[in-house]
């Protein structure tokens, strides 16, 4: 199992250098880090490769989930429940 990420100063990865780094496994689950600062959007993702005995090796991977980045907020935001 890998966990493969990216860092980019905007939310456009076109032109990032992904990294891979080998996920921990225990017991049945796998647990994968990744950085993610404060100052930049970090893009990550996991990938699976399976090996069949003489057949070709696939890949099965995560939906790419991507941080809240530089200009994110973090403190809670109030909720306008207003009627129009």
């Amino acid at each position: 199992m890998l966990a493969w990420s990216a860092l980019s100063a905007t939310r456009d990865f076109r032109q990032a250098r992904w990294t891979s780094r080998r996920c921990s496994r225990s017991g049945g689950l796998y647990e994968c880090e990744a950085r993610t600062p404060d100052d930049a959007y970090a893009a990550l993702y996991a990938e699976a490769v399976f090996h069949d005995r003489g057949e070709h090796s696939f890949s099965l991977s995560t939906t790419v989930h991507i941080s809240s980045g530089p200009q994110a907020d973090h403190r809670t935001a109030p909720v306008d429940r207003g009627h129009r």
